[in-house]
């Protein structure tokens, strides 16, 4: 249904913000590819994630850590975002931390905090 996907949390001291983004082939059906996504976001409100699932998840944000600090520009950008946006460099560690310790119940915990569609804004761009 789509070239790509992928999600982002924006996680500030201030409210933040989860995107879903995804590019699309030339001739994408639009209504159904929102359809489809939000299905499979809002399954986290009512099934737990698979062990594998959360796994592979805390994976790919401890590899982004790692990418991330390969450069010294890596570096200064990660300390200028947790300084800037989280409020302190030292948040970086913490954040990290948490991610580690997240459990299943917990990402259906806040997916059904969250993930309502009185929260929901869909922007298409042509």
């Amino acid at each position: 249904m789509v070239n790509d996907i992928l999600s982002y949390a924006y996680t500030p001291r201030d409210p933040g913000l989860l995107t879903l983004s995804a590019s699309l082939p030339e001739h994408a059906v639009v209504d159904d590819i929102v359809r489809a996504s939000l299905m499979e976001a809002y399954r986290l409100r009512v099934e737990l994630c698979t062990p594998d699932e959360l796994e592979k998840a805390c994976h790919i944000i401890d590899s982004q850590q790692v990418y991330g600090r390969e450069t010294v520009q890596g570096v200064a950008r990660r300390l200028g975002y947790y300084a800037t946006v989280a409020g302190s460099y030292e948040e970086e560690a913490i954040y990290f931390e948490r991610i580690r310790n997240t459990s299943r119940e917990d990402i259906l915990r806040v997916a059904c905090t969250y993930l309502q569609p009185n929260n929901l804004s869909v922007v298409h761009l042509a």
